[in-house]
């Protein structure tokens, strides 16, 4: 089993125009991310999303049952998975036969990762043909075997048919590129999750670093509930509602601290391989719309930090949707 179509789509045609933003040329199917708190979720219709949808768990047996619970479990579907088992790499590589390009590759795999490279599904995308004199620039994406084949056993059991694995930083990159009109601007997207964080580094029009952050919501709520002495769920609802900045930051000391530190040691290491600094942060995520959350993490940081709204183009059927949009970035970018 390899990462079935995990890059579909050339980073080449990001860049292009698209008539419509979400237009899709195949068949209807469903989009799914697989989160570790949330399973968000994409109905995709006549080439359109039709409808977001969410529930609590994020585990592929639950997302199966709610499939069936909504009527759309015969759909193909695509999921987006991240964690430790998964990686994203630009590599400047020798040029060779583009043909042969993924096979001679493969022979040099384990000089990249940190797994076994006999542990991991991988697949490769060339994103720059004339990086250098010699080298191409390309992007890997790998995953655990063990993670991969755990996720999709209840599907096959089910027979619910995947179509396509992706990671959920290349989905955000999708999203972007999709949307962003073309200038010479680097960007820095920021997705807050539950669990962790996701970083992406844009130079320009070209994608430069993807990471994962282990900080996020669920390191807030923890140091409120052990503070305020509440409970897990009261916490996060302090922590949605509260308007005071200065004590979430004095509260959340630690997890903001080492979340800046890991954001910055990044923005340090881009700066100084590409000699120019980031110049726009975009953040995304659930917990990015309250505003004394995206206000705490812009102190932190010292940068101004901008809402990514980039779905607030869709026609979402479900006026009444309570959730904010930035907690389904991941799922849009993989519904394109």
């Amino acid at each position: 089993m390899k990462l079935g179509q995990l890059l579909k789509k050339k980073i080449s045609e990001w860049n292009e125009k698209t008539k419509r933003l979400f237009a899709y040329e195949e068949k209807d199917f469903v989009s799914l991310d697989l989160g570790a708190r949330y399973l968000k979720g994409a109905l995709v219709k006549d080439g359109k999303i039709g409808e977001l949808f969410i529930e609590k768990k994020g585990e592929s047996a639950s997302a199966i049952d709610f499939l069936e619970s909504k009527g759309i479990h015969s759909k193909e579907v695509k999921f987006a998975i991240k964690g430790p088992e998964t990686l994203i790499r630009y590599i400047p590589f020798p040029k060779v036969e583009k043909s042969k390009l993924k096979e001679i590759f493969g022979y040099e795999l384990s000089k990249y990762i940190p797994f076994s490279s006999e542990d991991v599904y991988f697949d490769i995308s060339l994103l720059d043909e004339n990086y250098s004199k010699d080298e191409f620039l390309i992007l890997l994406a790998a995953a655990k075997k063990e993670l991969i084949d755990s996720i999709l056993s209840p599907f096959r059991e089910r027979r619910v048919e995947v179509k396509e694995i992706s990671l959920n930083n290349l989905a955000l990159l999708n999203l972007f590129f999709h949307c962003k009109e073309k200038k010479a601007s680097n960007t820095a997207i920021i997705d807050l999750g539950f669990s962790s964080t996701l970083l992406n580094l844009v130079k320009g029009e070209m994608p430069y670093l993807s990471r994962e952050i282990k900080v996020g919501c669920f390191h807030l709520i923890e140091k409120i509930s052990l503070v305020k002495n509440l409970s897990h769920d009261k916490a996060e609802e302090w922590l949605v509602t509260s308007s005071g900045v200065d004590e979430l930051i004095k509260i959340g000391e630690e997890p903001l601290w080492e979340l800046s530190r890991e954001v910055k040691s990044s923005l340090d290491y881009f700066e100084m391989n590409v000699g120019e600094n980031v110049e726009e942060f975009y953040l995304t995520g659930g917990a990015s719309s309250v505003e004394s959350v995206r206000e705490a993490i812009s102190k932190s940081l010292g940068v101004k930090l901008i809402l990514w709204e980039a779905a607030k183009t869709l026609d979402i059927k479900a006026k009444s949707f309570s959730f904010p949009l930035q907690m389904f970035s991941t799922v849009i970018g993989l519904s394109l």
